[in-house]
């Protein structure tokens, strides 16, 4: 379990929109970007399959289609297939979260074979390498994003160690096997809140809180 302030982690940028890593895993990866009242996340797409979100935390402006734009202000979620252009113009201050998920960039759900993945790489690879589409910067993010999942999940230790801790697995001198005793301990730690708090006496020494605990597209 973790907690992030956005407030705190992210601010405005008078020149550009200002984008956040909230969070990355092996079953989503969430961003928040920040814009300045007339900036804009330009309409894109990915041609991959999966579906994204965008919410709203704060501010106003409009979810932009291909060719429909919608009214958006805090509270309002917007639902996306990948593959469909969007995005989003600031009318005030605003910010917005996108959620989406890892293994959709190569068109594959997570329980997909090895050999599945390393098929799906070298058909997007060739699709969308800078050397044949020359000039094409789409092309050029997009070959960045497929390059960047397969470096973890081509390989399968790579693969099993980002399926459980996602990429903070694969930084160099992290230790799995601590990892999981920190994991264990959070668990305990749950249970003993949830079990022996509500009968012990409010005192020091007495608590269970447990404090355990990246425009070129979505760098998916």
């Amino acid at each position: 379990m973790k907690k992030i302030n956005l407030y705190e982690e992210n601010d405005f940028n008078e020149l550009h929109m200002q984008n956040y890593l909230v969070h990355d895993s092996p079953y989503f990866k969430i961003l928040n970007f920040n814009f300045k009242a007339g900036q804009d996340l330009p309409i894109h797409s990915h041609e991959i399959e999966g579906q994204l979100s965008i919410v709203v935390i704060e501010g106003e402006g409009e979810f932009l289609g291909e060719d429909t734009t919608l009214p958006a202000k805090a509270g309002d979620v917007l639902i996306s297939d990948i593959s469909e252009p969007h995005g989003v113009r600031a009318k005030t201050d605003m910010r917005v979260l996108v959620t989406i998920a890892l293994y959709k960039i190569l068109g594959l759900s997570k329980d997909a074979s090895q050999d599945a993945i390393k098929k799906a790489y070298r058909k997007l690879a060739r699709k969308w390498h800078p050397d044949l589409n020359p000039g094409n910067q789409k092309a050029e993010t997009r070959f960045k994003d497929i390059s960047g999942a397969y470096e973890c999940l081509g390989k399968e230790d790579k693969r099993k160690l980002y399926d459980e801790f996602g990429k903070e697995g694969l930084q160099a001198g992290f230790d799995a096997d601590k990892a999981r005793q920190y994991k264990q301990w959070g668990a305990y730690s749950k249970e003993c809140r949830r079990t022996v708090v509500p009968f012990a006496p409010t005192q020091p020494g007495n608590s269970w809180d447990n404090n355990a605990g990246q425009f070129q597209g979505y760098g998916i």
